[in-house]
């Protein structure tokens, strides 16, 4: 006696299509963050290490203040304009591969809704890792659409300061 190959019922062809859109759906809402382009703004650059290399996702290129021409000392500011308010808990710092020149030792950060006025700073602090990424979370979640980074001080006591790769720590959103 030939077997017949079983029929799947219509319920098992629905309940795939269902799962199969669920999970595009998922991946599409959930997996890949919203990209967010910025205005960055800086005291000083060099050429070839403009502000906006400090967010432009390749650690291999930086922001480096002037050290050729107008060499000035700390403070050195970057301020980063969202385009939007967002809720920041915080952000990464990556110094120049190897650390070296430039590499914050202490600073000053501040969230804010205008790009004039900032008050005082969300966090003073001294980085912990002169060569690798550096985490930090703010006390408490700040909302805002202007991050100011204050560098007031180099790793060697230099008048420098550069960053590899600034990223702000919002849920759902990368920054470039």
């Amino acid at each position: 006696m030939k077997r017949k190959p079983l029929a799947r019922p219509p319920c098992f062809c629905l309940f795939l299509c269902a799962l199969l859109g669920a999970l595009a759906f998922t991946e599409a809402a959930f997996g890949a963050p919203k990209t967010v382009t910025v205005k960055v703004r800086v005291d000083s650059e060099a050429p070839g290490y403009e502000g906006f290399r400090a967010m432009d996702g390749n650690p291999q290129s930086m922001w480096h203040t002037d050290f050729a021409f107008n060499e000035t000392k700390h403070p050195h500011e970057m301020i980063v304009d969202l385009g939007a308010t967002y809720e920041i808990a915080g952000f990464t710092y990556l110094p120049r591969e190897g650390g070296g020149n430039g590499t914050i030792k202490d600073y000053e950060c501040y969230v804010s809704d205008s790009d004039k006025d900032f008050g005082k700073p969300v966090l003073k602090d001294t980085v912990a890792k002169g060569n690798a990424e550096n985490v930090v979370t703010f006390p408490a979640t700040v909302k805002g659409r202007y991050v100011k980074l204050v560098g007031l001080s180099e790793v060697n006591g230099r008048p420098w300061t550069s960053i590899a790769e600034l990223q702000l720590l919002v849920d759902g959103v990368q920054f470039k």
